[in-house]
């Protein structure tokens, strides 16, 4: 049984009808058009596989989602990454936040060709309180831009005010194309940015939590085409 799966899916009849007439929404898991279904992982097994690569922390599969834990880790960080290679693509997961951890970063990036590390292009950001949506920058073109540590600058390029619950399941839905990016969390668009480095091809996606533990389950990517 996957963890407080069951507080994933209680929602008062008034508060769902609410968020209809406020807000737009989306399809949580229907497969886009012209697409291609590049990852799919529901964990539904005891080891982590092959297909993912730790990269630092504490990287397992629990009851059935893959947690992550950087609490013990100096700086308190756990990063893991899979090969998936994409361009325009929909990138969805589920997620829950425990109360010790500070955030949980979803990236697209490349492969460093010296380290295998990710090397991020984009990278959804999410804290308890907010989101932001990030591009990768380095200090000779953004000399002025303060990146958020040595070994990953970033600079954020649209965010948006939230509350997440601890211990609750919530879904994120990550829509790219081209320069423009789309992110809804439990099917409400709620975030959207642009950036000409968005654009970049992908070969590896990535998951790294400040803090922990983190859970993850139901990943999937859908890389897209044109008509």
């Amino acid at each position: 049984m996957k963890s407080l799966s069951a507080q994933h899916t209680v929602i008062h009849p008034f508060a769902a009808c609410l968020c209809l007439v406020l807000t737009p929404t989306i399809s949580q898991s229907q497969q886009p058009a012209n697409s291609d279904h590049a990852v799919h992982d529901t964990f539904d097994r005891t080891s982590l596989g092959q297909q993912w690569r730790i990269a630092g922390g504490t990287w397992k599969v629990v009851d059935n989602a893959l947690r992550g834990n950087g609490m013990s880790e100096t700086p308190k960080s756990a990063t893991i990454t899979r090969a998936a290679e994409t361009g325009n693509a929909v990138y969805q997961f589920q997620f829950m936040l425990a109360e010790n951890c500070e955030s949980l970063r979803f990236s697209t990036g490349s492969k460093d060709p010296k380290t295998e590390t990710l090397q991020s292009h984009l990278s959804l950001r999410i804290t308890p309180q907010a989101l932001n949506l990030c591009k990768a920058t380095t200090l000779e073109k953004d000399s002025d831009t303060k990146p958020r540590d040595a070994a990953s600058p970033e600079q954020t390029v649209s965010s948006t005010k939230l509350t997440l619950q601890p211990n609750r399941w919530y879904k994120a839905r990550v829509m790219t194309w081209g320069p423009f990016v789309t992110v809804a969390i439990d099917g409400k668009r709620i975030l959207k940015g642009s950036d000409p480095s968005f654009t970049a091809r992908n070969d590896l996606i990535g998951f790294q939590c400040i803090g922990g533990p983190i859970e993850i389950d139901d990943v999937d990517v859908w890389t897209q085409t044109l008509n």
